[in-house]
C-alpha cells in the first residue's frame, strides 16, 4: 500500500501522510502511531524507499521529519 501510494506522489512525502492514506483506505489504525517506524525501517532496509530530506510534520507541531521517495 505504501509503495503504491508513494509512487503516485509528485514529490517526497512524510510517512505520516502514507499512514493517513492507508487508514483512509481501510487499514486499521495501529494502537500506537510509532508502530509505523517499523514499517519505514523495513521498507528502507529492503531498498524500496529512500530518504530525501526533512519536512515539517503535522503530528508534532511542525517539527522536522524524514521525507521519503519510492526507489524506482
Amino acid at each position: 500500500m505504501v509503495l503504491t501510494w508513494g509512487s503516485q506522489q509528485s514529490g517526497p512525502w512524510l510517512m505520516e501522510a502514507a499512514r493517513r492514506a492507508a487508514e483512509a483506505n481501510g487499514l486499521r489504525q495501529a494502537p500506537d502511531g510509532r508502530s509505523w517506524g517499523a514499517v519505514t525501517l523495513a521498507l528502507k532496509r529492503a531498498g524500496q524507499v529512500r530518504f530525501v530530506d526533512y519536512g515539517p510534520a503535522d503530528s508534532s507541531n511542525g517539527s522536522p521529519k524524514c521525507r521519503w521517495a519510492v526507489v524506482r
